[in-house]
């Protein structure tokens, strides 16, 4: 989620979905009294927030079995003036393309950033549509959308339907660093399309996760953070986090969100995630963890999460305020045991705040 909230450094510095769900959202440690997430006028933008995102991430392959990652994220950010009073605009956006290609272990990658100037960029307030830069979404139906993403040297071009409810994550509300957001997933959705690398133009098919947030994201009190999300053979769907304090003094963010074969809904607290192993940056010089062993008690999930290619990482080549625009995010696999069974699967990993010390081995 799964995401950059200090990436607008240079952003700054340039300056029909589902029925509605009445479930109510337990209340964050900071923020608002919730209210109940509605679909689909809450898949749409929310400009009173100063940050938002609509992130998609996924496992393609094509005709051969040969398998590719992907990613578009769309940013939102707005009160510019609050904190750059000269700013010419209010709102501006970053979008975040990306592909791997597992096979060849190449990873390919872009970052725009756009000043908000309509009709030129778009942030729809009734639905999904959103035009900024390299990314354009559009709603084809309930829960599903168009999503094109590009890059200098490719492209992502995807039909993305949801194939199970929404998942609100604590119930659609949760505590980020000493703010709020409003949080759901889609975390399992069918996707058809292409996707270009060079002059190759590649069908492919496979499965999608949506994730979008919006609120008041304050992450001062934030090193950084470790995100999963996982799609299970079994039929689960997990997503987890772990907030990096500051303060040493002050314990971790831990928790995770899944959506059971069943279709019902758990929030637990109390993850594991171990490091396996650590990978250095050659364009940043940043070191990351790399591969992971994933422990929720709750869940009684116990998995290894492993890179599909160790360099997946998003570095920002405008970055005036270092670790905080450039970051991880990669295609990975899992293996383990859920419930004592075992289970297989495939899932996206989010790596923020390692520009300015190296990781501890266990989190």
């Amino acid at each position: 989620m799964r995401r950059l909230l200090l990436a607008l450094g240079l952003g700054l510095a340039l300056l029909p979905g589902a029925p509605a769900l009445a479930r109510r959202a337990p209340a964050a440690p900071h923020g608002p009294a919730p209210r109940p997430l509605s679909f689909p006028a809450d898949t749409a933008s929310h400009p009173a927030t100063n940050v938002e995102w609509w992130y998609f991430v996924g496992h393609l392959v094509d005709h051969t079995g040969h398998g590719y990652g992907f990613e578009t994220t769309f940013f939102r950010f707005s009160g510019l003036r609050r904190y750059f009073p000269g700013s010419p605009v209010d709102t501006a956006f970053r979008t975040d393309v990306a592909i791997t290609d597992e096979a060849k272990r190449r990873f390919h990658h872009g970052i725009t950033y756009v000043p908000a100037m309509p009709p030129l960029t778009i942030a729809g307030t009734r639905q999904l549509h959103l035009r900024a830069g390299a990314i354009t979404v559009r709603t084809l139906g309930p829960q599903h959308y168009a999503v094109h993403g590009a890059m200098s040297d490719g492209a992502v071009d995807l039909d993305l339907t949801s194939l199970r409810q929404p998942m609100l994550v604590n119930g659609g509300f949760v505590g980020w660093g000493t703010g709020w957001s409003y949080y759901y997933s889609l975390t399992r959705m069918r996707a058809t399309g292409t996707i270009v690398l060079g002059k190759r133009h590649i069908r492919v098919q496979g499965l999608a996760w949506h994730d979008h947030q919006w609120g008041d994201m304050q992450n001062g009190a934030l090193r950084g953070w470790d995100w999963m999300e996982m799609q299970l053979d079994d039929h689960t769907d997990v997503s987890l986090i772990v907030e990096r304090t500051v303060n040493p003094n002050s314990p971790d963010a831990r928790w995770a969100m899944a959506l059971l074969p069943d279709a019902t809904q758990r929030y637990v607290p109390g993850v594991q995630l171990t490091a396996l192993g650590r990978w250095r940056s050659p364009v940043t010089g940043f070191i990351y963890p790399s591969g992971w062993r994933v422990h929720v008690p709750a869940l009684q999930l116990d998995v290894t999460v492993t890179p599909t290619v160790r360099d997946q990482e998003m570095w920002d080549p405008f970055a005036v305020m270092g670790y905080h625009s450039s970051y991880w995010e990669g295609s990975c696999t899992v293996v383990g045991t859920r419930a004592g069974h075992r289970v297989t699967g495939h899932g996206y990993t989010e790596l923020t705040g390692y520009g300015s010390r190296p990781p501890s081995p266990q989190h």
